[in-house]
This record gives structure tokens, sequence and C-alpha cells, in this order.
């Protein structure tokens, strides 16, 4: 029989155990939370080898349902990346009912992105039908044949799936290796919700120039477009196309026979006119070009929104007369809240005849950067520089070898201190 204070003592060392088999516990389920948490960031890391871990859909669902709550744990549901995993894709589409789906800040995008199975994709797009979501982003980018071409064009049926209703912007990106795929994409783009896509790039393949047939941009409605990026394709976007709404216009390594005429460009930024920036990289220039007569429909055009203009040109693409008229050609363009400029001028010709044209800037703010052949351009730069607040130029490798222009350099470092018109001057070799 134990006595009064043998018995305190033996409830205090049960409330110390106690206290003790808590804290240790509450320790190791945190410890083990973390362990999980660090497990399911490497398990489903976007560089993993996903087919090791295709069996997990066959655990039992109070596993894959702990796991689910663990992932949820420890990344942000709203910028997942849901690729091509069969493992994810699973565990989603099963507790998709879990999720706090009416927490508008929580889910205002979902990304889809990389997936190559269109039953995925029919998946993911049905068990999230009528849930307030906000955006699809739809990566794809297929592989170079023929069934992979099939599976696109039934990706992009699924867009019916879609309501009518929803709130849902749509940004695609189409990476087209394949004559076969981009038949297919453009058969079925011309049928896209239109009203909401919002974002589209289009990247043609590295081996040849993309043909774009005429009447596709004819049958698009762009009203909502944003963001418009086209690499290496021949595409028609001279036609004339309602893009009031468009903010990001990047045309790059378009061939000469597809390039605008300066009427073309003109019209486009008149249409534009929430446009704030365009890149015109290695495109070809159609023939004349220069100063505007009394004969164009447009002379001059001003395009107060645009802030960012790059502009790259290389021997290869264009000739030294079309680049003459083109630069000609901007005499006439009006840029009031033009802040950066870009100009890569990696031609075999003088290119200060063409920049004495242009380079007089509107506002102080305006900042300078590009690629230049010869140290002379960049003398001319300075001298005829008298608003801009910085310069960041990149010179060919061969300037290592180039005593000249070293001393061109100095003398125009020299220039940059003595001035007021700079607060920075960087000057890089390439």
């Amino acid at each position: 029989m134990l006595t009064v204070q043998e018995q305190f003592e033996l409830g205090r060392i049960k409330v110390i155990a106690s206290e003790v088999v808590d804290a240790a516990l509450n320790k190791f389920a945190k410890r083990l939370q973390t362990l999980l948490q660090s497990m399911l960031a490497e398990l489903f890391d976007l560089e993993s080898d996903w087919a090791q871990f295709s069996p997990f859909h066959k655990l039992p669902n109070e596993l894959c349902s702990a796991i689910f709550q663990a992932l949820l744990a420890s990344s942000s549901p709203a910028s997942w990346d849901f690729r091509q995993d069969r493992t994810r894709i699973l565990l989603v589409c099963k507790y998709w009912h879990q999720l706090a789906l009416n927490d508008p800040l929580l889910w205002s995008t979902v990304t889809i992105s990389h997936i190559t199975s269109h039953s995925t994709l029919e998946r993911i797009i049905n068990v999230t039908s009528g849930q307030s979501l906000g955006v699809y982003i739809l990566d794809l980018r297929v592989t170079d044949s023929l069934d992979s071409a099939l599976d696109f064009s039934t990706m992009l049926n699924l867009f019916d799936l879609i309501a009518p209703t929803s709130n849902r912007w749509i940004e695609l990106v189409v990476v087209t290796p394949s004559v076969h795929v981009r038949a297919h994409v453009l058969d079925k783009a011309r049928d896209l919700p239109c009203s909401r896509l919002r974002s589209m790039t289009i990247q043609g393949p590295v081996t040849c120039f993309y043909p774009v047939p005429a009447d596709f941009t004819g049958k698009l409605r762009l009203t909502a477009l944003r963001r418009l990026v086209l690499h290496r394709v021949v595409f028609p976007l001279w036609i004339p196309v309602p893009m009031p709404n468009l903010e990001v216009l990047s045309i790059s390594d378009a061939i000469p026979s597809n390039g605008p005429t300066r009427n073309q460009l003109y019209s486009l930024l008149a249409n534009s006119p929430r446009l704030t920036t365009l890149e015109l990289l290695r495109i070809g220039i159609r023939l004349p070009w220069g100063e505007p007569t009394a004969s164009d429909s447009v002379a001059e055009i001003s395009a107060p929104s645009v802030t960012t203009l790059a502009l790259a040109f290389d021997a290869r693409m264009i000739s030294s007369i079309a680049l003459h008229s083109f630069f000609e050609a901007l005499r006439f363009m009006s840029l009031p809240g033009l802040r950066h400029f870009d100009l890569d001028l990696r031609t075999d010709e003088d290119a200060r005849t063409y920049l004495s044209h242009f380079l007089t800037f509107p506002s102080p703010s305006v900042s300078l950067s590009g690629m230049f052949s010869d140290m002379e351009t960049v003398i001319t730069l300075y001298l005829h520089l008298g608003t801009v607040n910085s310069l960041d130029l990149v010179g060919r490798a061969a300037f290592k070898r180039d005593h000249a222009a070293w001393n061109g350099l100095a003398i125009v470092t020299a220039i940059a201190s003595e001035a007021a018109l700079s607060t920075s001057f960087v000057y890089r070799l390439a």
C-alpha cells in the first residue's frame, strides 16, 4: 500500500512521463512531417524520374489521402505545374473535393503544362469543371510523330469542356516540331474560345520556317489577346486583325518575304492602342520603306503607349538598303513614352548613318542597350545622345584584339564621366 506521498510522487512521474511522451510524439510527428514533405518535394520534383513512382495509385486510399494532404502542406497548389505525371494527376483527380476551391486567392491560377495524353487533360478539365478557377495555361509540347499530332488535335477539342460562362482565361503555348502537328493545331485553333485567349505563343521548328495558312488570322477574333509571340513563323500578321488589348508583340526570325511594309506596321500600331512592348528581332523588311510620300495611307504614326522598343538586325537577314530605309521610316514614328531602346546591329555595314537619323529621344529616362559592330558606332552614339540616362552596350569578341577599339572605348568612358547626360555606362564583350 503506497503512502500518500508515494502516490503523489507516482502521479508526478506519470504526468511528467506523459508530458515527455507527448513532447516526444509531437517532436517525432513534426520531424516525420518535415521528412515527409522533403520526400514529397523530391518525389514531385519536376526533374524526378516519374516512372518509378507510378505504382503510387495502387496504395490504400487512407495513405494516398495522407500523402495528398502532406503535398498540400508542402507547396502552393495555385502554382502547381501538372506535368505528364500519372501519380500526381491521379491524386489530384481523386482528392480534388478536399481542396479549398472557394478560396479565390489560393486557386486563382491552375497551370496545365507538358501533357502528352489527351485522356489526362480530359480528366483534369472534367474534375475541375464548374469550379471558380482563374487561368488555364496550356503549354503543349508534342513529339514529332503523327500519333502525337492526332492526340494533340483531340486535346484541343477538350476546350469545348470549358463552360462558356466560365471566367477562365486561356494562355496557349504551342511548340510545333512537326508538320502534322502544326496542321492539326491550326485547324482546331480557329475554333478556340478566342474571347478568353489572353496569350498566344507559336514557335516554329528549328529546321524550317512554319507557314501559317493565309486565312488563319482572318478567322480569329483576338479582342482579348494581351501577348502575342511568334518565333520562326511565317505568319500573315499584317492582315488587319482587331487586337485592341494587345500589350506585348514579339516577332523574331521571320523571313524577308513575310516582313511588314511601313504602312502595315503603322496600321498595326494604330490598331493596338495599349501596346507597351514591341520587339522586332531578326525580321525581314519588305521594300520599299523610306520617307513617306503623299500617296501613303499613313504618313506618320504616334504610339504613346510604347515604353520598350527592341530591334535586332542581322546582315544575313536584311540588306543594307532595307535597313537604311527602315531607320528612315522610324523618323516618322512618334514614341513619346519610350523608356528603353534595345538596338542590336550585328551587321557588316556601318551603322552610324542609320543611328544619326533616329537617335533623338523625347525622354531623359530612356535606357539604351544593344550589340554593335565597331567602336566608332559607340562613339557616334554618345555624340548623338543628349537625353539618355544609361548605356549598356555589348561589343564583339574581336574587340579584344582591336587596339583602336579600346582607345575609342577610353574616349567614350571619358565623355561619360565628364558629362551629366548619362547616369551609367556599361560596356561588355560578347
